[in-house]
């Protein structure tokens, strides 16, 4: 019976508190082991000291651009847009447009707007941020997609189109 009970109240724990949906906001760190060639290891290891950095931020970074993900400011500009949108809005009420709500936010915040741009200044890396934006604000709202916007107009706005959403069931 005590084991039922540990089991129930894990699963419960899980459901509020999911570190692989924190990690994928957040970027927190995970310590892996990997075997790598011995003149790897050297080639950037001398790289990363040439550029007055360390052999993990070197990694970090080249695993970043290989895979399209932003760049660790990146991650912390979406961190600061996640607490606005969890200090704005409720997961039972919020506009269809949310998501355009945000962007305009970025754009309206002289700080995040300065911030935006220079954690997009490659066109990829704006489609992976506003991408990433976009998946922040359903899943933190707990939303469901309920259709799409139609284009917005070029340099208006930081965003082309956007998912109608509303509150999950």
């Amino acid at each position: 019976m005590l084991l039922l009970d540990m089991r129930r109240k894990q699963k419960e724990s899980k459901k509020r508190f999911d570190p692989e949906y924190l990690n994928e906001l957040f970027g927190l760190t995970v310590v892996k082991t990997v075997r790598i060639p011995e003149e790897l290891f050297r080639e950037v290891e001398n790289s990363a000291k040439k550029q007055g950095s360390n052999f993990n931020d070197t990694v970090v970074t080249a695993l970043r651009r290989y895979l399209g993900l932003p760049s660790e400011d990146g991650t912390l500009f979406i961190q600061k847009v996640f607490n606005w949108v969890v200090q704005t809005y409720r997961q039972d009420d919020f506009p269809e447009d949310v998501t355009r709500q945000v962007f305009q936010h970025i754009q309206k915040d002289p700080e995040l707007l300065v911030e935006y741009h220079q954690v997009t200044r490659r066109r990829e890396d704006k489609e992976t941020i506003n991408r990433k934006i976009g998946k922040m604000v359903k899943q933190t709202l707990n939303a469901e997609v309920i259709g799409r916007s139609l284009p917005l107009p070029r340099g208006e706005e930081l965003i082309t189109s956007y998912a109608l959403l509303r509150p999950g069931k």
